[in-house]
């Protein structure tokens, strides 16, 4: 990309900030939200449904995610390694992974998942399975896709705050066209937690 010698800055990814402008999302404070919100209903046993990315050459990229839900539960005693589930980032995975956890002899009590889209196939399951949310199980998503809200019940997920990250994109191209600045920025848009019905206090 560096070989065009045109400016060029990445949205939700930045590969090279020594070279390249971009626009991310801080997923260390995002899960931390999840994560602080469910302990403050009283949840201990919360579970993590997220995928792996895969790129052309066949390199695996682990979801930040995890990596952050594992650390931090680990910091507070609270981690249960039985409670990680990794699949794929569609509906489907969803739906199988939450069986799997449902049919544990300690279940969790809240599960938060890495998109809203994979969400969508643990409501699938629940209603199968005959299991409530969330007086059953809470379910956290990730994304606040337009459907989140016409879920039932309403789904509590983080919100992304996508069009300022495009907003945000265009004034940094600007400025890199307009201007002689040869240092790089990295700008971290802040998220939302968007608190519906599909987490409940267990306390």
């Amino acid at each position: 990309m560096s070989a065009f010698q045109k400016p060029v800055v990445f949205i939700d990814s930045s590969p090279d900030p020594d070279r390249f402008d971009s626009v991310v999302i801080d997923f260390h404070k995002a899960t931390r939200k999840v994560l602080d919100y469910l302990l403050e209903l009283g949840h201990t046993k919360i579970g993590f449904i997220g995928g792996v990315d895969t790129d052309k050459s066949g390199n695996h990229y682990y979801d930040l995610r995890q990596e952050v839900f594992e650390k931090y539960l680990k910091s507070k005693g609270l981690y249960h390694e039985e409670y990680i589930k990794i699949g794929g980032y569609n509906p489907k995975d969803g739906y199988l992974l939450l069986k799997q956890l449902l049919e544990l002899k300690e279940k969790p009590t809240a599960v938060f998942v890495a998109n809203d889209t994979i969400a969508v196939g643990l409501y699938k399951a629940c209603s199968e399975l005959g299991y409530r949310i969330p007086e059953d199980i809470s379910i956290i998503g990730f994304n606040d896709i337009s459907a989140a809200q016409f879920m039932v019940p309403p789904l509590t997920t983080i919100r992304l705050n996508t069009e300022f990250m495009g907003e945000t994109a265009v004034l940094l191209m600007q400025d890199r066209l307009n201007s002689d600045r040869e240092i790089c920025l990295q700008i971290t848009i802040p998220t939302k937690l968007i608190i519906r019905e599909s987490a409940i206090d267990v306390r």
